[in-house]
């Protein structure tokens, strides 16, 4: 598969090697320090949008992605949620708003409708390096 923005390969928490996007490098590294898994990310969803609809190119492009497991983005945004940097971002209506989802696919992972076992945290990209901080200090 290739990939929309310049990565860095960095070596996984389990040894393994993933191509992280550079503008994630940083906050990613923060994430495995302080024991958060990731399964994908992406340092503009917009831009990486491919085939899909102007309009979704429109709603993502400036937004952050991370894919994590579920536990691990309850776990993040606990962490966040009330700190100054981050309490006036959690609200959907909010300027800066986080956008969290965990996608349901019609064949699952045994051939049933069934839900990812990760979610999907999106949020402003002028926000990785204040998440790299609050994560670093926590």
């Amino acid at each position: 598969m290739s990939n929309h923005h310049p990565v860095r390969y960095l070596k996984t928490p389990d040894g393994t090697r993933a191509g992280i996007d550079v503008e994630l490098v940083p906050l990613i590294r923060a994430l495995w320090a302080a024991g958060y898994e990731t399964t994908g990310c992406c340092q503009d969803i917009g831009e990486s949008s491919g085939r899909v609809s102007e309009h979704s190119r429109a709603l993502w492009t400036g937004y952050a992605l991370l894919e994590m497991p579920v536990d691990d983005a309850c776990r993040l945004l606990d962490a966040v949620k009330e700190t100054p940097k981050f309490e006036g971002r959690m609200h959907w209506a909010a300027d800066g708003a986080w956008s969290v989802t965990i996608p349901v696919l019609p064949f699952g992972w045994n051939g049933a409708a069934g839900p990812l076992p990760c979610a999907q945290v999106r949020f402003p990209k002028d926000q990785v390096a204040d998440l790299a901080d609050v994560i670093t200090s926590a």
